[in-house]
């Protein structure tokens, strides 16, 4: 028996994600997109409208650099932040009709493919004993970190 930690489950999820982001750096630079800016607007089109404060909590990032990652995003026209009319401590952040234009329609092509490249090669029994394992995983860690 091997202590060989790459051969766990954990390690290689890792390494699927990591590669995954590369992929998508890779596809992104058409539009000349750093990862967290591209990962940015993908949770924005996952939660939006939401706060900065919702933004910051779902991508698990530095406060000062999603501060920084919104800055630039807003002034390439790709988003748009106004204070919540109750609380004008709090902003809320959208996207803008141009990055609906130019980076959606990017994004939603890479992720199909991306997802097609992940699941090349599996039947579809494995595809749908995945479908029901990834989202056990989950709940396993988030009931470890006491996280809903």
């Amino acid at each position: 028996m091997t202590n060989d930690i790459t051969h766990t489950i954990g390690f290689q999820l890792a390494k699927i994600l990591k590669l995954k982001r590369r992929y998508i750096d890779k596809e992104m630079k058409a539009l000349e997109l750093c990862r967290t800016q591209w990962q940015t607007l993908i949770s924005l089109n996952i939660l939006e409208p939401c706060s900065q404060k919702d933004l910051l909590k779902y991508l698990d990032i530095d406060a000062a650099h999603l501060a920084r990652v919104l800055e630039t995003l807003e002034k390439n026209n790709y988003i748009l932040r106004e204070p919540i009319k109750d609380n004008r401590r709090s902003l809320l952040v959208k996207m803008t009709p141009h990055a609906k234009k130019h980076f959606v329609p990017l994004m939603e092509k890479t992720l199909k493919t991306e997802n097609a490249l992940l699941l090349k090669g599996l039947t579809l029994a494995d595809k749908k004993t995945l479908e029901k394992i990834l989202p056990l995983l989950v709940k396993n860690m988030k009931a470890a970190l006491n996280d809903q």
